[in-house]
C-alpha cells in the first residue's frame, strides 16, 4: 500500500522581441508574450492486494488498485483511478484486465496564450464573383455577415489562406480518457525460454482540448444558421477575412468531441542455446490500432 501527497507549481513566462511580438517575422503571426502558471494539489493512494496463491486453478490472483485526486488553482477539481485484475490457474498463462479513468489538464499555453489574428482557415465558401460562383448562396452568406453588396465582389486569397482568431481560453477543464484492457500472458513450461503476450485495448476521450477550425465554423453557420457559429465571423468593410486583421473567425481553444482508439498489442520472446556458439534470441512487437 502507498500514500503520498503532491504539491506542483507550473509557470511559464515567454518574452519575444519586438521583432516576434510585432509580426514582422514567423510568417507574419505574432509571437505574444506569457507570463502565467497555476499549482495542483494531489493526494494518491495505490495498493497491490494478492488474493489467492498456490491453489487448485488459482496458482495467484491479485488485484490492483489506485486513486488520485487533484484539485487545480483554476478551479477544477479531478479524480482519477484504476482497477485490475490478474489470474493465474497454471503456470503456463495468466490472464489480466483492467479498468482505468485518467485525466489531461489544460497546460498554459492553452489556458493563457494571449489570442491574436493569425492564419487558421484554408477558405471562404463566400469568396468569388460572378464567373466563379461562391459555395454558398447570397441567402447563407448573408448569416456570416456579407451583405448583398459585398456578395460576388470578394476576392478569394491566392494563398488559400485566410485569418482566425486563436489563442488560450482560461475557462478550459481536463480532458478525461477512459481505458480498457484486458489480455494474456502466456509462458508454457513444455517450450522453455519462449513468452508472449496479447492485449486487447479500447480507449474513449472526451472533452477534448483544442479548435473547430475556421473552415468548420463557417461551414456550420451557412448549413445551420446558428449563432454559436455565426457569431465568430468577423467580417472587414470590405468582407473578407483575409486581407485585413480585422477580418477573421474566433477560433479559441474549447473542450469539444471525443476520440476513440482500440487495438491489440502483441509481444512474443524465444531464446534457446546454440552450444559453444552461444545463445540465440528472437523478438516480435506488434501492435494493430
Amino acid at each position: 500500500l502507498n500514500v503520498g501527497a503532491v504539491s506542483r507549481q507550473e509557470h511559464l513566462t515567454i518574452s519575444p522581441d519586438i521583432a516576434n511580438s510585432s509580426g514582422d517575422l514567423a510568417g507574419g503571426a505574432p509571437v505574444l508574450a506569457v507570463d502565467n502558471g497555476f499549482g495542483v494539489l494531489e493526494y494518491f493512494t495505490e495498493l497491490r492486494l494478492p488474493l489467492i496463491e498456490g491453489k487448485a486453478f488459482a496458482k495467484s490472483l491479485t488485484l490492483d488498485a489506485g486513486y488520485r485526486y487533484s484539485d487545480y488553482t483554476q478551479g477544477f477539481k479531478t479524480d482519477t483511478y484504476k482497477l485490475g485484475l490478474q489470474w493465474a490457474p497454471i503456470d503456463d498463462f495468466r490472464l489480466r484486465a483492467s479498468y482505468q479513468r485518467a485525466v489531461r489538464a489544460p497546460n498554459i499555453q492553452e489556458l493563457y496564450q494571449p489570442g491574436s489574428v493569425q492564419l487558421d482557415g484554408g477558405s471562404d465558401p463566400c469568396a468569388g464573383d460572378a464567373v466563379n460562383l461562391p459555395t454558398f448562396s447570397a441567402a447563407q452568406c448573408a448569416l456570416m455577415g456579407v451583405s448583398a453588396a459585398q456578395y460576388l465582389h470578394i476576392a478569394p486569397s491566392t494563398a488559400g489562406q485566410y485569418n482566425g482568431f486563436t489563442g488560450g481560453n482560461p475557462h478550459l477543464k481536463p480532458e478525461k480518457a477512459t481505458t480498457v484492457s484486458f489480455g494474456l500472458v502466456f509462458t508454457p513450461t513444455f517450450l522453455r525460454g519462449f513468452s508472449a503476450t496479447i492485449d486487447y485495448f479500447d480507449i474513449k476521450v472526451t472533452d477534448l482540448i483544442g479548435i473547430y477550425g475556421a473552415d468548420f465554423i463557417l461551414g456550420k453557420c451557412g448549413t445551420t444558421g446558428d449563432p454559436k457559429w455565426c457569431n465568430a465571423i468577423h467580417r472587414s468593410s470590405t468582407g473578407s477575412i483575409w486581407t485585413s486583421p480585422l477580418g477573421f473567425v474566433t477560433d479559441l481553444n474549447v473542450n469539444s468531441g471525443a476520440q476513440r482508439t482500440s487495438g491489440v498489442d502483441l509481444q512474443a520472446n524465444y531464446s534457446f542455446g546454440l552450444g559453444k556458439l552461444g545463445n540465440l534470441r528472437m523478438g516480435l512487437n506488434g501492435s494493430y490500432v
